[in-house]
């Protein structure tokens, strides 16, 4: 999990190898407040990138980019 001593499930690290993803890229997004990134943005982006026809996945809010 994101932190060991609580288990919480926020700012967890991810490893993308693949898929049209730029290799060497590292990328911070927000993880607390209005700003806040959903995992779910990003399986939305990898599903979609894979031809998967959908506009939501759980509690994305759009894209990852």
């Amino acid at each position: 999990m994101g932190s060991g001593h609580s288990h919480t499930n926020s700012d967890l690290p991810i490893i993308l190898a693949g898929g049209g993803y730029r290799h060497g890229e590292f990328r911070k997004v927000e993880g607390k407040g209005i700003n806040k990134v959903p995992l779910c943005n990003l399986y939305l982006e990898m599903a979609q990138r894979m031809g998967i026809e959908s506009e939501t996945f759980g509690t994305s809010t759009g894209t990852f980019s």
